[in-house]
């Protein structure tokens, strides 16, 4: 039931041209508040639950998904910071954060989105405590950066600028993603 509705909810976002017996932006509105609603003052708990759907979610209005998680990582705590803590060892483990990763390398590859992207997964990647999957924001930046096999669409002049963009409000990110990009 939940894929079926977020999977509908990504069509009102994208496919709106395409219903033609709605008004010219009412699919694309529903959209926008839906995402909204979802999660305007949730937890970590709602976050996780939705895990495995956020790609989808964020296909739906990539702008009111990157407007919610910023204000996610605004509160304190940070939903964020506790699915870090969720994370589970071995066999039974799990990773909470992954289908928000996902997420955010999905809306990476668009040029209008790149530097938000860059700037929330370095925001992520500062708030890490780190743990036993390799599935983490600074891995996601590396692979979106990645001189030789880029995971964006975005020009060098925009990675340059979310570079830039992210050494100054997270320089030991920085850092560490530019030793991690050397071949």
């Amino acid at each position: 039931l939940r894929e079926g509705l977020v999977e509908t909810l990504a069509l009102l976002g994208t496919q709106s041209s395409n219903l033609i017996h709605c008004s010219q932006s009412k699919c694309e509105t529903i959209a926008i508040l839906v995402i909204r609603e979802i999660f305007e003052n949730t937890d970590w708990k709602i976050w996780g639950s939705l895990n495995y759907f956020l790609p989808t979610i964020a296909e739906a209005s990539p702008g009111e998904f990157l407007n919610v998680v910023e204000n996610a990582l605004l509160k304190s705590p940070s939903p964020f910071d506790e699915l870090f803590s969720q994370e589970g060892d071995g066999f039974t483990g799990r990773n909470h954060i992954a289908g928000l990763l996902w997420a955010l390398e999905t809306l990476a590859w668009d040029e209008e989105h790149f530097v938000r992207v860059c700037m929330i997964l370095g925001n992520l990647a500062y708030n890490d405590p780190g743990g036993n999957w390799a599935n983490r924001p600074d891995n996601s930046l590396r692979a979106i950066l990645l001189p030789w096999l880029p995971q964006t669409l975005a020009p060098i002049g925009k990675r340059k600028t979310a570079m830039n963009t992210l050494n100054k409000e997270y320089p030991t990110i920085a850092w560490n993603l530019l030793l991690n990009l050397l071949p």
